[in-house]
Order: C-alpha cells, then sequence, then structure tokens
C-alpha cells in the first residue's frame, strides 16, 4: 500500500505516542543551537518540534544538514522544508560567485575589477597560472616601490 508522505507523517506520529499537530525535524551536524530554537518554539500547527534521531529516516518536515547532494532534492516533496537551496554554488562559494562575475563581465561588459577584488579559482590550472603570475607581478611591483 502506497501513501503520501503526510499519512506517513501522522502514522509516524501515532507510533511514536506524539500528536499529529507536531512537527518533526532532523539534524545532521553539529548544530546545537538549532535543536535547541526548535524545541523551545512552537510547531506551525501549535504543537511542539521532536527531534528524529535516526540517521537516513525520511520521517521529518524540516530537514538541516551541512551539506546537500543531488539527491537530496530529489526526495524533497511538498510542505518539506530543507536549510540549502539547490544549484546555490554559484552565490555561496568563492569560487562559484567569481564565475559568475566574470560571466556577467563577458556578457554585459560590466568591469569587475571596480567592485570585486581579483581572485581565482586554484582548483583550475590556468586560473592557478594567473594567480602565480600575478602574485609574482605583485612581488616585483612592491620591490620597485
Amino acid at each position: 500500500m502506497n501513501c503520501t508522505k503526510k499519512e506517513a507523517m501522522k502514522a509516524f506520529l501515532n507510533y511514536e505516542g506524539q500528536s499529529w499537530r507536531n512537527f518533526v525535524f532532523s539534524l545532521d551536524g553539529p548544530d546545537e543551537h538549532i535543536r535547541r530554537a526548535l524545541l523551545r518554539r512552537p510547531s506551525p500547527c501549535g504543537g511542539q518540534w521532536i527531534e528524529n534521531r535516526a540517521a537516513g529516516s525520511e520521517f521529518w518536515n524540516l530537514r538541516w544538514c551541512a551539506t546537500d547532494c543531488e539527491e537530496d532534492y530529489r526526495r524533497l516533496q511538498e510542505g518539506d522544508v530543507y536549510n540549502h537551496f539547490q544549484n546555490n554554488r554559484e552565490l555561496t562559494t568563492k569560487a562559484g560567485l567569481a564565475r559568475s562575475l566574470r560571466q556577467l563581465a563577458t556578457d554585459f561588459q560590466v568591469g569587475i575589477d571596480e567592485f570585486f577584488p581579483r581572485c581565482y579559482d586554484t582548483s583550475i590550472a590556468s586560473e592557478r597560472e594567473d594567480f602565480v603570475l600575478d602574485y609574482r607581478r605583485s612581488a616585483a611591483f612592491n620591490v620597485l616601490r
């Protein structure tokens, strides 16, 4: 018998002796401040937050974890709350932001050097070479000053 996640959650809460008004959260990481904050707040339905400590369990309304992967997004269902945004690395990593800004400069002729410091993604060989060249030039310039 297949059932929706909402139905499965109600069955889970019932099995655990909890009210359907309670919401379940799952933490994966050292975020004790998140745990404390949820436990002292009411759930959206006026119940309380309870923690599901079972690793890998799908029984949660809110999942908080340190890292994400594509599988996490495939599993999300309507009403699930997750502390990550899919494809966010273009804005949330230095390398991703630098790539986005370089693309902006190319596509729209924006002078990013006017508002964003030089940076390099040293995981890319050509950028690593650019970094070394820039470093040597800066060092030589400082000697001449």
